[in-house]
């Protein structure tokens, strides 16, 4: 547990790709048979990774991962998974920072040929507008990704 913020986690020691670099090709070759063999397949690892947590009574799974973010959600949707902002968002107060930020929000577009789960984008913004500081110019070219 990390006192200060309150926030207990787990690192896997053993972890399971969800192996969405499976994909590209399938998509490349716009083969929806392909595509449907690679959602199970990722399914199948991420399910090992899910049984992992719960050996580890974990309560939910944090993405550090932006592909694998979508995967996991479209894979699961029932669980509690969540992108690493997310995390990040429910557990610090407003900061202050004096420095710039340089952010790329990840490639959306083909992630959703992964898996259909929306991306998490909301989550970052909203640690973003906890930072002190932060021009506000700087704020909303991050809504606007």
């Amino acid at each position: 547990m990390h006192e200060n913020l309150k926030f207990s986690y787990t690192f896997f020691p053993k972890e399971y790709c969800c192996s969405n670099t499976l994909y590209r090709s399938a998509i490349k070759a716009k083969d929806e048979d392909a595509i449907n063999e690679c959602r199970l397949l990722c399914k199948e690892f991420i399910r090992l990774n899910i049984e992992r947590a719960k050996e580890l009574d974990s309560c939910r799974i944090i993405c550090f991962c932006s592909p694998c973010y979508p995967i996991y959600r479209h894979a699961f949707p029932n669980k509690e998974i969540i992108f690493y902002p997310q995390a990040i968002d429910n557990t610090i107060a407003a900061a202050k920072w004096n420095k710039e930020i340089d952010y790329y929000a990840a490639c959306c577009k083909l992630y959703k040929k992964f898996a259909p789960a929306p991306m998490d984008v909301k989550s970052t913004n909203s640690v973003f507008y906890k930072i002190k500081r932060l021009s506000a110019y700087e704020k909303n070219r991050t809504i606007a990704r």
